[in-house]
């Protein structure tokens, strides 16, 4: 038998790595999530949509500009009072994408996944009065026009870039690469609006 002294910290230990800031079923499948994990979908596949059209247009350099603009319009399309979406990478090309802390964290945890062989999964988890819900970005071969290494990268596109984006750090990417994630904040005092995510 198991003495108690023993059994008391044993059944918190378990208590803690069951209730850690792994995923609850509840709130990975919860409509909540869902419809977060719905609206990256359009996301997605709008801004797909719209950088295909724009670089067989204007070639990748057309892209970029493109790019400047509908991505914020699809963020502030996409989202409601209570749930707001937004794109986040910790190598940003806008500043505006720049992760907080609980993005960063996530990241972090999925670059180990990638490194020890695992495909990294979309995670929901309570943080203070919100869900927080986000979807791992990998990075497509097309988007290497824009995204690849510096040496590929045309040189008018490359100049576009610098033009745009002073402090771009979003270079040097291979096919598969994790880019960043779709991020979502929802309100759970559902008579509350979400707080601003550019925080």
């Amino acid at each position: 038998m198991i003495a108690t002294r023993f059994l008391v910290p044993f059944v918190l230990l378990s208590f803690v790595l069951a209730c850690g800031s792994e995923n609850s079923p509840d709130e990975i499948s919860g409509p909540e999530a869902q419809r977060a994990l719905a609206l990256f979908t359009q996301f997605q596949g709008a801004l797909k949509t719209e950088l295909v059209a724009a670089m067989a247009a204007g070639g990748p350099a057309g892209a970029i500009d493109r790019c400047r603009t509908v991505s914020p319009d699809l963020e502030k399309k996409l989202s409601q009072q209570h749930l707001r979406v937004r794109r986040i990478s910790d190598r940003p090309r806008n500043p505006a994408h720049t992760p907080d802390v609980f993005e960063a964290r996530v990241l972090k945890e999925w670059m180990a996944e990638i490194k020890a062989g695992r495909e990294p999964q979309p995670v929901a988890r309570t943080d203070g009065p919100e869900l927080r819900v986000m979807q791992p970005i990998r990075m497509q071969a097309m988007c290497l026009a824009c995204h690849g290494e510096v040496t590929a990268i045309d040189p008018a596109t490359l100049a576009r870039i610098r033009a745009a984006y002073p402090n771009d750090q979003a270079t040097g990417y291979r096919a598969g690469d994790l880019r960043g994630a779709f991020s979502a904040f929802v309100a759970r005092e559902m008579q509350t609006p979400v707080v601003d995510p550019e925080r």
